[in-house]
């Protein structure tokens, strides 16, 4: 297959397919067949280590599954191109530039945000500079609206959508997206999402919730977006000019 870089190592052979594996999420088209049948840890190796060969299996048939789903999926028209706008609730491809953002490293800044300004200046400038008094107010917000984890943002169709990842299914650690993708400046990705359009019925919700304006208050935090729930998270591999023998 053009783009199908195999590689073999410890009895497993792995098949990388050049345009959507980067290791970020359940993305990744990576088909992993075990030769061997030995299922015990061998000599010499730990339970973690065992463990976290498993989580990889795991995470490779999670991988293959999502793939050959959202195959079928498209086949069928179960599975749409997002266009702008949401017509009915369904599964959704969202392609565009992409940035990741970890709401865990910005409550810890949000924190001690009067000595990490005083100590990296170029971090707070501009007209929109943050007052340590407002950095302690979103300190509060985050923690009682119990944000936390990676988001992933993505600007589709001049639309921003935005959602969290979901860490167990993260082909990469988030210490590794920490260091190499959550930046200033985007790249280029598609992101498969649930999404759901806003009813137009009347309906007001009940008791102490019906008196907080929710959208208000996470659109002041997440910024105004389309909120969806990622699946999947494709980066681009260019083999142009990889010469597959």
């Amino acid at each position: 297959m053009p783009g199908e870089v195999t590689t073999q190592e410890g009895g497993t052979t792995t098949r990388a397919y050049g345009g959507v594996d980067a290791g970020i999420k359940a993305g990744g088209h990576r088909d992993k067949t075990i030769r061997d049948t030995n299922t015990s840890h061998g000599e010499g190796r730990s339970d973690t280590a065992h463990k976290n060969e498993q989580s990889a299996e795991d995470k490779a048939e999670h991988d293959n599954l999502l793939l050959l789903i959202e195959k079928q999926l498209q086949s069928i028209g179960a599975l749409t191109d997002f266009t702008g706008q949401i017509q009915r609730p369904g599964l959704y491809r969202f392609s565009g530039d992409l940035s990741f953002f970890d709401w865990d490293t910005l409550a810890s800044l949000m924190a001690s945000w009067k000595q990490i300004s005083n100590a990296f200046p170029d971090v707070n400038k501009g007209s929109s500079s943050l007052k340590p008094e407002q950095a302690k107010a979103f300190s509060v917000a985050m923690s009682s609206t119990g944000l936390a984890g990676i988001q992933i943002n993505i600007t589709s169709e001049g639309v921003s959508v935005a959602g969290p990842l979901h860490e167990d299914w993260l082909s990469s650690s988030v210490t590794q997206i920490r260091m190499a993708y959550i930046r200033d400046t985007p790249i280029r990705g598609t992101v498969i999402a649930y999404a759901a359009p806003a009813s137009s019925g009347r309906h007001t919700a009940p008791g102490l919730a019906g008196h907080i304006k929710f959208d208000k208050l996470m659109d002041s935090l997440m910024g105004k977006s389309l909120r969806v729930v990622p699946l999947a998270v494709y980066l681009p591999v260019d083999l142009a000019d990889v010469s597959i023998a």
